[in-house]
């Protein structure tokens, strides 16, 4: 056997895939290769500024007619021109004239270069205002989102116009939708004659006006990826402003109107009703639903009352049961943040001490279903953060010591902690039925 020593194979010649390996690769900067006579549209300039030969800074270049050795930076040029006196006076009276041209050019240059600069400061204080405006009319940061991408869509298309020739009126405004909604209906007439559905109905106060929305939910089966998918699909039929009656026979009239005469197989194919409780929908003598099986005399109609609204009736009646420091505690310490960046900015900066993720209360409100449980998940999470935040803003706000004295109070109390810990898992299996019965797929979560 042939073996080398170290030192041989040290020794040995290095192959062609070793030289390079071991070549040191060089990389060579360009000279800058700016055209002064190209960023001025102007031949005279070159004839005064000529680029150093040798290079020893790429962006230099050499005065011909101050005193031998002036040295200016490319980023300097407009600067020399304007503003060096020992240049301007050293001008031959030859090229008087043409040094004028050359000054109004660069002077116009920085115009350009400051109009640019004004132009983004309005762009920046119109994107302000444009967030300022979002914010004040209560959209989501997703919704703010997508409204500014689909604007900033129509911009690139140069089709803003319409901001002007628009005056964005209600009454506009509610002529389009309906010219939109008369498009989605028309795919809803191709979906419920051949499909069971149910409706839905809620009334409500939007904009201080009382409205009614009728919404559609049925089965669905469609092709993808060659294989049959059934899916949930909750549309809506109609929206109908209210007037001075909200009665059963009202209700019953706009379902007409809205969803029944639509067509026989329409009609034919309706099986049921979900609702919230209110008795111009459930009453039996003159609710909706007993008019309309007084309309389906040969057929028998489902008439249920809406889960989610059931289990969200469950919690309230709950709460109502709870000694009223539980109660309490949770409305006012949501409280004391909502209306306050400054108490927030306080509480990050206490977690930011502590090497925690800077992480405030959830947004409570006692209307939305889903809330009490993910502020109560949110409060325990940051329990500890919170009995120091006290301490630091006790010392801050004295006139409310005795506000702070009762939050310690009941966040050192480790027998009221469990029993929010309870609560609040109480809450969550509530209201992750709650989840499942709002989910769009035909597969159910366990608890």
């Amino acid at each position: 056997m042939n073996s080398q020593s170290p030192k041989e194979k040290n020794n040995s010649p290095p192959t062609s895939s070793q030289k390079t390996k071991s070549k040191k690769t060089v990389i060579v900067k360009k000279p800058i290769s700016h055209s002064l006579s190209e960023k001025f549209n102007d031949t005279y300039i070159s004839t005064i500024l000529v680029p150093i030969k040798p290079v020893t800074k790429k962006e230099d270049f050499e005065c011909k007619i101050c005193p031998k050795g002036t040295l200016i930076s490319y980023k300097n040029i407009k600067r020399h021109l304007l503003e060096n006196e020992t240049h301007s006076n050293r001008i031959p009276e030859k090229d008087q004239e043409l040094h004028a041209k050359l000054l109004e050019k660069v002077q116009n240059s920085n115009r350009k270069r400051q109009k640019n600069q004004e132009e983004l400061d309005i762009d920046h204080k119109a994107y302000l205002e444009f967030l300022a405006l979002c914010i004040k009319s209560r959209c989501s940061f997703k919704q703010i989102s997508e409204i500014g991408m689909g604007l900033k869509k129509i911009a690139n298309e140069r089709n803003l116009n319409f901001f002007q020739t628009h005056g964005f009126s209600e009454e506009e405004i509610s002529h389009i939708s309906r010219c939109f909604g008369g498009c989605l209906l028309e795919e809803l007439k191709k979906d419920l004659p051949s499909n069971n559905y149910s409706l839905c109905i809620d009334n409500s106060t939007i904009g201080g006006k009382s409205i009614s929305l009728i919404e559609a939910r049925y089965l669905k089966t469609e092709i993808k990826n060659d294989l049959p998918e059934t899916k949930i699909f909750n549309k809506v039929v109609g929206v109908k402003y209210l007037s001075n009656s909200s009665s059963g026979e009202t209700m019953y009239n706009i379902v007409k109107d809205k969803v029944l005469d639509l067509s026989p197989e329409i009609r034919n194919n309706l099986i049921g009703l979900a609702h919230d409780l209110a008795s111009s929908l459930t009453s039996e003598s003159k609710g909706l639903i007993s008019y309309l099986r007084d309309d389906f005399k040969n057929k028998y109609l489902f008439d249920l009352e809406d889960p989610c609204h059931c289990l969200n009736l469950v919690i309230k009646k709950s709460l109502e049961e709870l000694p009223s420091d539980i109660t309490d505690f949770i409305s006012d310490i949501h409280s004391h943040f909502s209306k306050s960046p400054q108490r927030v900015a306080i509480l990050h900066q206490v977690q930011e001490g502590e090497d925690l993720n800077p992480l405030s209360l959830c947004h409570y409100a006692k209307t939305r279903w889903l809330s009490l449980g993910l502020s109560l998940k949110r409060l325990l999470k940051i329990w500890d953060s919170l009995i120091k935040y006290i301490g630091v803003a006790k010392v801050e706000d004295l006139k409310n010591s005795n506000k702070y004295q009762k939050f310690l109070s009941f966040l050192q109390d480790d027998l009221f902690k469990t029993k929010i810990i309870f609560l609040s898992s109480v809450i969550n299996k509530i209201s992750s039925r709650n989840i499942n019965f709002q989910n769009q797929a035909l597969e159910i979560q366990e608890l």
